[in-house]
């Protein structure tokens, strides 16, 4: 089975699963519901766990699901660009050598990497 997102089977039934238990749980548990009303009813700490919970369950599974490593060579420009807005630029400054990086032609302009 193969489809855009990379889900297998079993990870679809596994997330069906998940949201089935959690679904039971809220059913057969009042005060489980009362619980989860009361925190919805409040915004900013809705906010916060909302947050953290996909850092912490990504956090929890970096043991057994590294960080990928870029293997098509448009995925190293994801990277490229990830840095650049991780230093709070919108262009990357010019190679320290570029004037060595010149074609014959006479290219005069200073070269700014997107």
């Amino acid at each position: 089975m193969s489809n855009p997102i990379g889900f297998g089977a079993s990870d679809f039934v596994e997330f069906t699963i998940a949201v089935l238990l959690a679904v039971f749980a809220l059913i057969w548990n009042p005060s489980l519901r009362r619980h989860v009303a009361r925190l919805s009813a409040k915004t900013v700490p809705s906010m916060l766990l909302l947050f953290a919970l996909p850092i912490g369950l990504r956090l929890l599974l970096l043991p057994n699901h590294p960080v990928p490593v870029p293997q098509v060579y448009d995925e190293f420009s994801h990277l490229l660009t990830a840095d650049t807005l991780l230093h709070f630029r919108l262009a990357n400054p010019a190679h320290p050598l570029h004037q060595f990086f010149c074609f014959r032609a006479g290219n005069k302009h200073m070269p700014v990497y997107v």
